[in-house]
């Protein structure tokens, strides 16, 4: 009986880790696909016409929608830290622009850093009323993470600010004023971007590499599985025909 019960409880167990390994394969398959359709905004990016931002923030699906807003600069230039484009540090430009009553952060693309840790880039910015183009998409990552407070918030000067991680509250009380949730990544072809980054933005397929590594691992523990029952309840019929 209690040979049984421990037989019950071991398939139980295995059943639910086999159980868990299935559901990550499936969720990661599930995320490849939303990757695969941000990949397919992002290369059809530029094949439709320009829509105002303030259209665009209407809809939910807006992710790399080619838009334009009309505006200006403002004051600082934040320096998002620790990006690398071909082996070299660098970072990723970021400043206010302001339309009407609303603010939002445009990411202008790579600058090179120095080795020197106390001097940011010199960087060009017009501060005139303009319409810039360029797209929308959620905020870069990098840097470091971890807990956003006042050690990684370096100021240099009223109009250069380093950053180690890009958290829009935390932004927000620094510019005193509100941000939309989505970054405007500046167009390549805009007078003031630098060198926007040609990566690609969606890994799919490593999505789909990653579900079947999680496929593979409960095939093999579900065989291991079955094959220490299947001892098990063999050693039990042997003990009883002994008995």
């Amino acid at each position: 009986m209690i040979k049984l019960r421990l037989i019950i409880l071991y398939s139980l167990t295995l059943l639910t880790a086999v159980s868990v390994l299935v559901s990550l394969g499936f969720w990661q398959i599930d995320r490849g696909h939303q990757k695969e359709l941000l990949n397919s905004s992002y290369l059809n990016r530029d094949s439709t016409s320009p829509e105002s931002l303030i259209e665009a923030l209407k809809v939910e699906s807006s992710t790399w929608k080619k838009i334009y807003v009309e505006g200006k600069f403002v004051k600082p230039n934040f320096f998002l830290d620790n990006s690398i484009n071909e082996r070299q540090f660098g970072y990723q430009l970021i400043t206010p622009f302001v339309y009407g009553n609303n603010t939002i952060l445009v990411l202008r693309g790579w600058v090179k850093g120095s080795s020197n840790r106390s001097i940011l880039p010199n960087v060009n910015t017009s501060y005139d009323i303009k319409k810039i183009t360029g797209y929308l998409n959620q905020p870069p990552y990098t840097g470091i993470s971890g807990v956003f407070d006042k050690s990684t918030i370096e100021v240099f000067k009223k109009d250069k600010i380093r950053i180690q991680k890009l958290d829009r509250i935390r932004i927000e009380d620094v510019l005193g004023r509100r941000l939309e949730n989505q970054i405007f990544y500046l167009h390549s072809d805009e007078p003031d971007a630098y060198l926007v980054k040609s990566d690609q933005f969606t890994k799919q397929h490593k999505h789909f590499a990653y579900a079947t590594q999680w496929f593979c691992m409960a095939l093999v523990l579900l065989v291991i599985g079955i094959f220490n029952i299947w001892k098990k309840v063999i050693n039990g019929s042997k003990k009883t025909s002994t008995t």
